[in-house]
């Protein structure tokens, strides 16, 4: 019996973080849906892009992209929040345990991300001109 009163008060704190989770997510979608879809309509801007018919379905390209912006931003947005809770509260532990292999962990955290930036700037300039060489082949 007892075991099944941790697990069931387990159970509540995931359901409670996830249907937090889709509220906030569901009410932030709303809310920006509603601010750009005023603006959308604002000073007959809908006109003009429908006359032009330069885009198909412009409102419902914001509702989509609003969709995928608000759940990518809120994911991302809450595993950063929760690996930064992680770092805290296991460094303190670790700290706690043995200093010198916490302060060796930090360096060698510290070392790889430099390496990861250093290695990342000369992917993304070769991965830029490697794009560059296919737009400049795709025109010929």
């Amino acid at each position: 019996m007892h075991d099944f009163i941790h697990i069931a008060l387990i159970w509540q704190f995931f359901v409670l973080r996830d249907y937090g989770r889709d509220t906030l997510a569901l009410r932030w979608r709303a809310w920006m849906t509603n601010y750009y879809m005023e603006r959308y309509f604002d000073k007959q801007t809908f006109y003009q892009i429908q006359s032009q018919s330069l885009i198909d379905n412009p409102d419902q390209r914001i509702v989509d992209d609003l969709n995928s912006f608000t759940g990518t931003a809120l994911s991302f947005a809450l595993a950063l929040f929760n690996a930064i809770i992680d770092l805290v509260s296991f460094s303190g532990i670790l700290f706690g345990i043995y200093p010198p292999l916490f302060l060796v962990l930090v360096v060698y955290a510290i070392g790889g991300t430099a390496i990861s930036v250093a290695l990342g700037k000369v992917m993304v300039f070769l991965i830029f001109h490697f794009c560059c060489t296919l737009l400049y082949y795709a025109q010929m």
